[in-house]
């Protein structure tokens, strides 16, 4: 899948080796010149949105990756844990039982054949210092195939904090021009149980107080 993204001119990592050692699978990654943006500019998302177009279709034709799955209607392996937000408080019980039912609406595995980056946020993209040009996409770990449109929804999520003026704003906006309502509606409900669920795991009560206001806004 890295391969066919090269070839579609995402500045993704080559893999170099793959090797079995004691209990897990090596991967050997070529590094990628640059740094992560603190904070990303307006124009960096916007450049993010368009790297985000060429996935477009990546998958077609592959039996792999596997398609993407939302977790709305039980826990995801490690992450977009139901059991933490049943567990929390009241406020947070209530947003996984509107999670849950908007989960009740469709299957978790979302369709298509777009290459998915599952966790696409400022964190895991490099840039020129000089020039602010994107020079990397990184960890790619989550990767799924589906509708490369989550990935839109995953960047609002990414930049609630420390991003540069405007970027929010613009985003909530491409959300709505962009996003069926439906769509929108199940990937808002993945990233708010998938980020309430590490705040209130790794985060402060402030933190998990800012996620589930978010969540909030769209659900």
């Amino acid at each position: 899948m890295l391969e066919r993204a090269r070839a579609a001119a995402l500045p993704v990592p080559r893999i170099e080796l793959i090797a079995e050692v004691p209990g897990a699978t090596a991967l050997v990654q070529s590094r990628l010149p640059g740094s992560v943006p603190e904070p990303p500019s307006l124009g960096q998302i916007q450049e993010m949105a368009a790297l985000m177009d060429r996935c477009a279709g990546l998958a077609a034709g592959l039996d792999a990756p596997p398609p993407l799955d939302l977790h709305l209607r039980s826990s995801g392996p490690g992450f977009c844990l139901h059991e933490t937000l049943a567990a929390y408080d009241a406020r947070t019980a209530r947003l996984l039982g509107r999670i849950k039912e908007i989960g009740a609406a469709a299957p978790d595995a979302v369709p298509g054949d777009d290459l998915v980056h599952g966790d696409y946020h400022p964190g895991n993209v490099l840039a020129d210092p000089e020039t602010g040009a994107l020079t990397g996409i990184v960890d790619w770990d989550g990767i799924a195939r589906g509708d490369r449109l989550f990935m839109l929804v995953n960047l609002r999520w990414g930049v609630h904090w420390g991003a540069g003026p405007g970027v929010a704003a613009w985003l909530d906006g491409e959300l709505d021009r962009r996003v069926p309502a439906g769509a929108l509606r199940r990937y808002w409900a993945s990233l708010s149980l998938r980020m309430v669920d590490w705040m209130v795991r790794h985060g402060t009560p402030e933190n998990v107080t800012e996620m589930i206001e978010l969540a909030e806004s769209r659900l």
